[in-house]
């Protein structure tokens, strides 16, 4: 089964927006905030936690996939 896990740069993001509480948070901060409380997780459990819809919490793991914050692994 897949899980996805936070990148150096996702955990790096992630700590950033964390300490810095006057800039908004991105889209998705809850998949990052699961993902570095938590290790790596599978798209299941994300969605429970988060309580993100499906297609949402794919897309939006595309996303953050595609800049570098989480990776895909087996």
């Amino acid at each position: 089964m897949n899980k996805y896990t936070l990148t150096d740069e996702g955990r790096w993001r992630y700590r950033r927006m964390k300490a810095d509480v006057a800039k908004p948070k991105i889209a998705g901060y809850e998949i990052l905030e699961y993902l570095y409380e938590n290790g790596p997780g599978t798209i299941d459990e994300i969605v429970k936690y988060t309580g993100l819809a499906y297609n949402k919490m794919t897309n939006k793991l595309s996303v953050f996939i595609h800049h570098g914050y989480i990776e895909k692994t087996s």
